[in-house]
């Protein structure tokens, strides 16, 4: 089997024949799955940065931030309708501009708590972009020690 082979084998996960090569077993069953170690969650890989805990967190600080956030929307809006209507005399309203302004108050807090939450939702996505380039990159890093560690076995099996 060829290098080319060995490749297209092991990273479309092709089996059987290949280029006529007579149907012989793909790598992965040869050798009974990659050879290279994984980066697991383990203590090393913790203490190393391979391991990565921030995406976890992040991921429920979101979900906290979104709680606290839709609090603060409901609370403020309430709050400010309350301020309505309790300043309605000082403010000499009459009841039809006071519903008018409780409506756009209502209106006002939806709209900043929809934006409130998008623009939440982003700072957060682009914490989590960083994190994934860096699993990209670690992964990248697994396929060639993989791939380094089964050319090596190549090789002792050539001289064997």
């Amino acid at each position: 089997m060829t290098l080319k082979d060995f490749i297209i084998q092991y990273v479309y996960g092709i089996t059987g024949e290949i280029n006529g090569s007579g149907g012989e077993k793909s790598v992965l069953d040869k050798w009974g799955g990659p050879m290279a170690k994984r980066r697991r969650r383990s203590a090393r890989n913790y203490f190393n940065f391979h391991w990565m805990i921030t995406p976890d967190i992040i991921k429920a600080v979101h979900i906290l931030g979104i709680i606290g956030l839709n609090l603060l929307m409901i609370g403020g809006t309430i709050g400010g309708i309350a301020a309505l209507i309790y300043f309605q005399n000082d403010l000499n309203m009459e009841v039809g501009l006071l519903v008018l302004a409780c409506v756009g108050v209502f209106l006002l807090g939806l709209l900043i708590g929809i934006l409130v939450n998008l623009w939440w939702r982003v700072i957060l996505e682009q914490a989590i972009l960083f994190f994934s380039i860096h699993e990209v990159l670690s992964s990248i890093e697994n396929k060639q020690d993989e791939m380094k560690d089964i050319m090596e076995k190549e090789e002792k099996e050539k001289e064997e």
